[in-house]
């Protein structure tokens, strides 16, 4: 549709009465009457309770982000922002206009944002910060700022702005590369703590410059006891043993969880770090599913063996998937592993990655064997093949 067309369409009074607008474009800007009249069509939909808006690659400006943000202006009524920009040019500015154009509804209780690949430093994650301060009624806030540099400082504003968000339930923050490094990760979950309604958590954090991961403190806050879900992704960062080990430990005060999702990919870790995360998985009775990625690390069959002790005793456990692709085991953690499954009595999906590890067909038969047996499994999948 052309331009003229479009505004054309939308500025037709007999459709400002509708609640849910979806605007999705694939050209470029260059110029900034379109903005403009794009943020002034958008402003005369009062009633509008849902927005779902995407322009990605399409050199879209500071300037011109901050046009289309003054449409939001004029939206009232909107519980539901759905904004991806990624891979565009609105830096700092035009991230913090944004952020406080949407911050002026009031009524939002859903914001969905992708920023990533945007230039945005830590003077852009202050302004965001603060912007967020004031949306009191946000209950789901999913915000993607992939490869930007708003390194600790930056995170540290955003965390704050976060935290006053206190009827947050649900939070995923996307923050790959980003020159984040330890400080960065203790100040986000100082500010974390304040959320005492959050239900369902998820870090991204894949190629930072984390070496411990002390995010987590106090044991039975009221913060770890509402907590039912959480993701932490860790893939290529600085972690050494004792950082991942401070993951594990963590996870004791998190009695309700059932959702537990760990990406260590990538790092420098062996099975110290297992065998304490085994240690502390028994402490999760609760847990429903688990997905743990040690792709390409130093895990070796002790550890796994540690850890398949440990998930016989989740009688819950109902989802299972694991990564040990590129890792120092042999056929005994294939075997191990067969067992595990075979024994946990309510299992019903399992996940295996295994990548080019030779296995004598003696060890594949059996362990296929196994999976056949379990009573309760619905369906399994080892790399690529899939069988029911």
């Amino acid at each position: 549709m052309k331009f003229e067309n479009l505004f054309q369409f939308i500025n037709q009074k007999d459709i400002w009465h509708i609640k849910d607008l979806l605007l999705i474009f694939n050209q470029n800007i260059s110029f900034n009457s379109f903005a403009d009249d794009l943020g002034k069509s958008i402003a005369k939909y009062e009633e509008l309770i849902s927005l779902t808006y995407q322009q990605s690659i399409c050199q879209i400006n500071a300037e011109q982000a901050s046009l289309i943000g003054n449409g939001f202006l004029g939206c009232k009524n909107l519980q539901y922002l759905s904004l991806n920009l990624s891979t565009n040019k609105i830096q700092d500015n035009g991230a913090t206009k944004l952020f406080e154009c949407f911050s002026e509804c009031c009524q939002l209780f859903t914001l969905d944002i992708n920023f990533s690949y945007n230039g945005i430093t830590k003077q852009g994650a202050i302004g965001m910060g603060k912007a967020l301060k004031k949306c009191q009624n946000l209950s789901i806030f999913h915000f993607k700022l992939i490869s930007n540099k708003i390194k600790d400082d930056g995170l540290n504003e955003l965390a704050m702005g976060i935290a006053s968000c206190q009827n947050l339930k649900i939070i995923s923050l996307y923050l790959n590369d980003n020159q984040i490094g330890d400080l960065g990760v203790q100040c986000l979950g100082k500010e974390l703590e304040k959320n005492i309604n959050l239900n369902q958590l998820t870090l991204g954090f894949n190629y930072n410059l984390i070496t411990n991961f002390a995010l987590f403190g106090q044991v039975g806050s009221l913060f770890s006891l509402s907590i039912k879900a959480i993701t932490i992704e860790l893939c290529q960062n600085k972690l050494d043993q004792q950082g991942a080990i401070n993951i594990a430990t963590s996870l004791v005060q998190f009695s309700n969880l059932t959702d537990l999702t760990l990406d260590l990919s990538l790092n420098n870790i062996g099975d110290e770090t297992i065998n304490n995360l085994a240690n502390q998985l028994v402490q999760c009775a609760d847990l429903f599913k688990f997905q743990l990625n040690l792709n390409q690390t130093n895990i070796s069959d002790l550890g796994i063996q540690n850890l398949c002790n440990s998930l016989i005793i989740l009688k819950n456990l109902r989802i299972l998937n694991i990564g040990l692709i590129d890792t120092n085991i042999s056929d005994q953690s294939i075997t191990n592993l067969s067992y595990t499954v075979h024994k946990c009595a309510n299992l019903q999906i399992f996940s295996f990655e295994i990548g080019w590890l030779k296995l004598s067909s003696q060890i594949k038969n059996r362990f296929l064997k196994k999976l056949k047996k379990a009573s309760k499994l619905i369906d399994y999948k080892i790399n690529n093949w899939k069988i029911r």
